[in-house]
């Protein structure tokens, strides 16, 4: 069930267990531990799909299936949850991933069940990424430009020098590095 609410688009799905994920983090997001923890497992519930794919039991190519689960979870994990508030770009965001598997999962689901999918749904199923591709990457590379100042300031996610494994990661730099490689790749496509 989507529910919309003054900006913000949040997904309620099965998941019954709540971890303690950063309480004062979720609590700014708005809707708790419990719900913060939902939408993530909720976005990480796509690595099934690639755990399926390297078994070889699905027909999607690697090519395309390993980055998508790799920037949802990026985005769910790595972005979302260095937000310390909700953002009107969530929205649109949850929109287009929301619509685009709606429409390839009925459409495989229908294809597998009767031996063919009608041509509407053909249609749909291979013409609908020209409004929602934009629209979705759009709004991943914005959510990383406006997270950079927050994971600068709150240095969530980094590992400082001196520490006992002789090991540092900026993640700051990480990001800042992901959000050009989103941009390359979307002017690549375009």
């Amino acid at each position: 069930m989507l529910q919309a609410t003054a900006g913000r688009v949040e997904a309620r799905i099965g998941f019954a267990g709540s971890q303690n994920l950063g309480e004062e983090a979720c609590r700014e997001v708005g809707g708790g531990v419990e719900a913060a923890t939902r939408r993530r497992f909720g976005s990480s519930s796509g690595t099934r799909g690639a755990t399926r794919l390297c078994k070889e039991e699905a027909r999607s190519p690697v090519s395309s299936t390993l980055p998508q689960v790799g920037s949802r979870l990026y985005l769910a994990w790595g972005i979302l949850w260095s937000f310390p508030k909700t953002h009107i770009l969530v929205t649109s965001l949850v929109i287009s991933w929301f619509v685009t598997e709606i429409i390839r999962y009925s459409f495989f689901g229908v294809k597998e069940t009767f031996g063919f999918a009608p041509s509407w749904h053909l249609w749909h199923r291979y013409n609908t990424f020209l409004v929602l591709y934009p629209t979705g990457i759009s709004s991943e590379v914005r959510l990383i430009y406006f997270a950079l100042p927050y994971i600068k300031a709150s240095e969530k996610y980094c590992i400082r020098l001196p520490n006992k494994w002789n090991f540092s990661f900026d993640y700051f730099c990480t990001a800042f590095f992901s959000l050009g490689i989103y941009i390359y790749i979307y002017i690549s496509q375009v």
